[in-house]
């Protein structure tokens, strides 16, 4: 994370990746139904929103190809999907405080909005002040809007410990059940900042609060980690093998175990219980699949993503 006035090319990537959930092969596109294109909409002044935009021109069968070139598509829109429906299990269950941390260029608040307005919940994205004021930007331009709290807080410079009294003053309650998202963060993350990441989102609700963490396997963490790794030569777009490089020579880098990032895979819950936390799930991408009836073809054997859910017992 870093505190420049232009998003991050992961987030970008993320954001365009999520763009082509309509454009996947059925029945891959009913992953994420997005009617209103949100993330189209977003990055409508960027060469991936131009990207985005010429696939809804092009004749569907070409469009559909482009689009599911490789896994990063479907595994973006499983991913994001396994989220929403967290959310929206945690909100129809009377939840009224969601944490979204390294929010990024997320549009959960956007697109859940009926939802989350019908409930009365109110969404904290915290991001670096940088990162923070270019995604607000981009909103403006394209007229996006949201009821989120926008909390500006420089992971680098300014300590964790600090955070959830900033949360309280924007209206947290700490006390209350919380639910704390870590979408696409704690591979960027040293095992220092990960821990104290962790440590902190406990201290930002009351009992029962739910921790959600989006990690990989510590063997695929390694290929990520790699610019020219055998893992993006399959699953990327030939362009957006290039932003990856672009983005790990930006020091936009994978911490994988070995240069000092956390060790998930077999150890998510021992490590999670350090922290005050009892994984409830740790689903990977062909459960996930096989939970919206999607069949496994769709989902490959490279990739292997994880939502883990943890509950905090105080």
């Amino acid at each position: 994370m870093r505190d420049k006035d232009t998003p991050s090319v992961s987030a970008l990537l993320v954001s365009y990746m999520r763009g082509l959930a309509p454009y996947l092969q059925p029945p891959a596109d009913q992953i994420m139904v997005d009617p209103q294109r949100l993330d189209e909409r977003l990055l409508a002044g960027t060469a991936l929103g131009s990207v985005l935009r010429l696939l809804a021109r092009l004749p569907t069968r070409i469009a559909r190809f482009f689009a599911s070139a490789g896994q990063m598509g479907v595994h973006l829109a499983l991913r994001t999907r396994a989220i929403d429906d967290i959310v929206t299990e945690f909100t129809v269950s009377g939840g009224k405080q969601v944490v979204i941390l390294g929010a990024g260029l997320d549009v959960r608040s956007v697109r859940l909005a009926p939802l989350l307005s019908k409930n009365a919940v109110r969404v904290y994205e915290v991001d670096s002040p940088g990162s923070q004021r270019s995604k607000l930007a981009l909103m403006r331009s394209s007229g996006l809007k949201s009821d989120a709290l926008y909390i500006a807080h420089d992971f680098e410079a300014e300590p964790m410990a600090e955070l959830p009294e900033k949360l309280a003053r924007a209206g947290l309650d700490r006390s209350g059940r919380s639910l704390v998202l870590l979408e696409g963060v704690v591979p960027y993350l040293t095992r220092a900042a990960t821990d104290a990441t962790i440590e902190t989102a406990r201290k930002l609700g009351g009992t029962s609060s739910l921790l959600v963490v989006n990690h990989v396997s510590p063997e695929q963490c390694e290929l990520f980690a790699a610019p020219w790794s055998p893992w993006r030569l399959h699953n990327w777009h030939f362009w957006a093998l290039f932003m990856a490089y672009i983005r790990w020579r930006a020091g936009e880098r994978i911490i994988s175990p070995s240069r000092g990032g956390v060790a998930w895979g077999d150890q998510t819950g021992a490590y999670l219980a350090q922290h005050g936390w009892t994984l409830r799930s740790n689903r990977g991408e062909p459960e996930e699949a096989a939970r919206i009836g999607l069949p496994l073809r769709f989902v490959g054997s490279s990739v292997h993503s994880y939502i883990a859910v943890a509950v905090l017992s105080k």
